[in-house]
């Protein structure tokens, strides 16, 4: 029995490490069949616009052995040394690499970026190369493409320099920041219709003298402001959505005569800031702004206010990470057809105020004087997290000056309705994540476009030509409101906010 048990467990012995055996070898066989391929995830890795001389974000591929048996796979960059686009296999940086393994029915990964070289090209121009791939004699390959952009560089270490003076600006080449630009105090940068601006990662402009931007309505005239990445790594909409990806448009104390039309600001931390206090905290000269028929949206506060003079005209700010309009310390500011809407999105959600009022200092007790009007505008937000879209964080003391006013408005507040501070407007009773009602107001609230439906109730509820005047006529005339912010003629009775249906 016993002699029996030794051979039994002999014989296992000797089967199990066959079988084994046979496995390990069946794996460690590297495979010589000439037929042998590769599969792909992609058959062109592409990279969207690239700016000349700034790297692209990095694409990936990953490469598939569908077979039963190991593969030798050498590697290399078509254009070599001299390709604009680097490689990395498998955490190895490379141009060429020979006998690469991958196991069967495994797959690598390779990496890939592209820096391009400057040329005298205006458009955006194609460069390619091609990874190839030789596996027993048998060549593959996978396309590299990318589209590069020429651009003017400004950043302090950009071949323009960090400062600038009296400088006009086209829409020949895009403008590129790459840390900050300083526009010179008694100096002014003038941007022509069609100029487009893109800041590198907290990038900013700080204008301590005047700017001066000229666009208009039409898409071709609309100057832009936007952040440096153009790809679609996470999806078409990611970057384009997502606030923070620069600093945004200071104005410093003593900048004057500041003026923004047809503007497109979005992607920033701040939309617009118009300051007053200098370092020290201490107030300065105010700042001055007109903005008008310009869109600030996706960042995280769109116009910021600290006791200066803001104008808003056939302005829309919507898509805010925090508040719509920010204002602070006291100041001056008037708003004229305006349009001011958050609602939560897949990368915001609207958990602040729409706009918020401030006019003390809570370290020193200082409290400042401020005075702020909205007329024929819309203030509105839809989610239950902000039940009141209009915060005032302020204090009334006798001989202060703080005045609060909205004439034939659209808003979304708890503040009781026979307060002074209302004449003309319209509200919205019903607090709460489903707001049938907003949908009700504007042409397509889910896809962004806050144009009229044709029931909308803010139609015809705006101020009149002769009203407009009577309030208005001192410091915004009629003529900076009779079209709207599509360049559309108002009526005789127009509508609220930035757009006449």
């Amino acid at each position: 029995m016993k002699k029996w048990f030794q051979q039994y467990c002999y014989l296992l012995t000797v089967i199990l490490i066959c079988t084994l055996f046979s496995f390990c070898t069946k794996d460690e066989v590297i495979s010589d069949d000439p037929n042998a391929t590769l599969d792909f995830d992609k058959d062109t890795l592409k990279f969207d616009t690239v700016f000349v001389t700034m790297g692209s974000a990095t694409e990936e591929l990953k490469i598939y052995n569908r077979s039963d048996k190991r593969v030798q796979v050498s590697i290399n960059l078509g254009g070599g040394d001299a390709s604009f686009f680097r490689m990395n296999v498998d955490g190895t940086p490379t141009t060429d690499i020979r006998d690469v393994e991958i196991w069967a029915n495994d797959s690598l990964y390779i990496f890939a970026e592209v820096t391009i070289d400057p040329n005298n090209e205006a458009t955006p121009f194609v460069v390619e190369d091609s990874i190839l791939f030789t596996i027993n004699g048998n060549e593959q390959k996978v396309r590299l493409q990318a589209w590069g952009q020429n651009a003017h560089f400004y950043g302090p270490d950009a071949p323009n320099g960090a400062v600038i003076c009296d400088a006009i600006w086209t829409k020949d080449l895009p403008y590129v920041i790459t840390d900050s630009l300083v526009v010179s105090p008694d100096c002014r940068l003038t941007m022509e219709a069609g100029t487009k601006v893109y800041f590198h990662n907290q990038a900013a402009l700080l204008v301590e003298g005047t700017l001066q931007v000229n666009g208009g309505v039409d898409s071709a005239n609309v100057v832009h402001f936007q952040g440096t990445r153009l790809d679609s790594k996470f999806g078409t909409a990611f970057y384009q959505r997502i606030p923070g990806q620069w600093f945004g448009i200071v104005f410093s104390p003593g900048s004057k005569e500041n003026f923004i039309n047809g503007a497109l600001i979005r992607n920033s931390l701040f939309g617009v800031v118009v300051d007053t206090f200098n370092t020290t905290g201490t107030p300065s000269q105010a700042a001055t702004l007109t903005i008008q028929n310009s869109t600030i949206r996706d960042v995280g506060w769109g116009i910021v206010g600290s006791d200066n003079t803001i104008l808003g005209v056939n302005t829309v700010v919507y898509n805010c990470a925090f508040n719509n309009v920010l204002l602070t310390r006291g100041g001056r500011y008037k708003f004229a057809h305006c349009t001011f809407v958050n609602t939560s999105t897949r990368y915001i959600g609207h958990e602040q105020p729409i706009l918020l009022l401030n006019n003390y200092n809570a370290n020193t007790g200082i409290v400042y004087q401020m005075d702020t009007r909205f007329y024929s505008s819309v203030l509105y937000g839809l989610g239950a997290a902000v039940e009141e879209e209009i915060a005032q964080d302020t204090v009334i003391i006798e001989g202060a000056n703080y005045g609060l006013k909205f004439n034939n408005c659209l808003l979304r507040t708890t503040i009781e309705r026979d307060n002074s501070a209302f004449m003309n407007c319209l509200f919205q009773e019903q607090f709460g994540a489903q707001d049938t009602l907003f949908s009700d107001y504007f042409f397509d609230i889910d896809g962004f476009d806050l144009r009229l439906n044709p029931t909308s109730p803010i139609i015809n509820k705006g101020l009149t030509r002769d009203e407009f005047v009577t309030l208005l006529g001192d410091t915004i005339p009629f003529e900076a409101v009779e079209l709207d912010a599509e360049g559309k003629m108002r009526d005789e009775v127009p509508d609220m906010g930035a757009y006449e249906f």
